[in-house]
């Protein structure tokens, strides 16, 4: 009988063993659960320009019945129309002006609204819409949703539709003049104390992604005379590895010549003050002197010229007005900005540039992508100057 008892016993603790054994399991199974539903959420996020939008500012559009990321949930009214419904709203209302097919439309549901936007396979940049709940026309979110709206309530305005359905270019390192133009005095301050940040101007370049930078003139000890420095050029991208600017002018490369010697922690180079003099115009009153000889150079000696290029295209008249005057400046250093005005020519879609410099207009059309041509005798004259190098 004891023998049996103890053989009982040992049984019953064997099942409670097993069971205690499963419950373990099922714990461990539901952890699991919770990773991999972590690990969906996270590749959601990664692939929804959409559902990152409303996420970041609060909602969590991942979970239905929550109006904010976390643990809060909020009560929403039934949403009264489908996925496919709402992306066929935006694909309805954006078709007024452009193509666009509704496979390349996303859409996330939150709180009773659809939200949609073209996916980032789209070729357009759509912004972001809200649909509400009954299916109402679809409402601009963002920014540049609102910049759609106005467009297709213009019944698609020719000038319009050239800003929205050009690419926008890319953000900028060097993001405004005034970066740019202390870049160049930062260059040039090294040899010339005299010249101040304030006599150092920029001006933005979109045709060629550049900001070009300008001086005014100041008296320099190392000359005797009153000078400027030039043409520059910055990229909207920095100054290469070398961090050197580019020279556009002979002007600028004179100077970058005496300058270039102090990147390798040398002194300023006198030996070409000479060629910075015959660079610079003859003064109001030249005193008599023999003509010097040029020098010759071993330092970099750029040349480049402002070519037009299809990209980035012309968006506004300030771009226009910008591209013409880099296009002349090299061979015309005087000429400012404020001596040309721009007006869009819907029936050629093309930008009209004219140059009022007081004795004779030149005019010029600028296309949407970016290519420059002269069309009266005037600034013929000045395209070939710029044209042959020969300034």
């Amino acid at each position: 009988m004891k023998r049996l008892i103890s053989t009982q016993g040992i049984s019953r603790l064997l099942c409670i063993a097993a069971i205690f054994s499963l419950f373990l399991v099922a714990l461990v199974a539901c952890g699991n659960t919770a990773g991999e539903s972590g690990d969906a959420r996270e590749k959601a996020l990664a692939n929804s320009p959409v559902i990152q939008t409303l996420e970041a500012q609060g909602l969590d559009p991942l979970n239905p019945n929550s109006g904010t990321v976390g643990n809060d949930v909020t009560s929403k009214a039934n949403v009264g129309i489908s996925m496919q419904d709402a992306q066929k709203q935006l694909w309805v209302f954006l078709s007024k002006c452009i193509t666009i097919d509704t496979r390349d439309i996303e859409a996330v549901e939150l709180e009773g609204n659809w939200y949609v936007r073209g996916s980032l396979q789209s070729s357009h940049e759509t912004g972001l819409w809200k649909v509400p709940p009954q299916g109402e026309s679809v409402e601009p979110y963002d920014q540049r949703a609102k910049e759609w709206l106005a467009t297709i309530e213009s019944d698609c305005s020719q000038e319009k539709m050239s800003v929205m359905t050009t690419p926008i270019p890319p953000t900028p390192k060097v993001g405004n003049g005034q970066s740019a133009a202390a870049a160049i005095w930062a260059y040039i301050v090294g040899c010339v104390s005299e010249l101040s940040e304030d006599d150092v101007q920029a001006q933005d370049n979109p045709l060629n992604s550049e900001w070009v930078v300008t001086t005014d003139s100041v008296f320099v000890d190392a000359l005797g005379r009153q000078a400027d420095f030039g043409v520059w050029s910055v990229p909207y991208s920095g100054l290469p590895v070398s961090g050197l600017p580019d020279a556009k002018d002979d002007l600028a490369q004179a100077w970058n010549a005496y300058i270039f010697p102090t990147t390798r922690g040398e002194a300023c180079a006198v030996e070409f003050i000479e060629n910075i003099k015959i660079a610079l115009p003859p003064e109001p009153t030249p005193a008599a002197a023999a003509t010097p000889t040029m020098t010759p150079t071993t330092a970099p000696t750029a040349t480049m010229r402002p070519v037009p290029t299809a990209t980035p295209a012309i968006r506004n008249s300030t771009d226009a007005v910008n591209s013409v005057w880099a296009h002349l400046v090299p061979c015309f250093p005087t000429i400012k900005t404020t001596e040309f005005s721009a007006t869009f020519d819907a029936s050629k879609s093309n930008w009209v540039v004219i140059q009022d410099s007081g004795s004779a207009s030149s005019t010029w059309s600028v296309s949407q992508s970016g290519y420059i041509a002269p069309t009266n005798s005037s600034a013929e004259t000045d395209n070939v100057t710029v044209l042959a190098g020969s300034c």
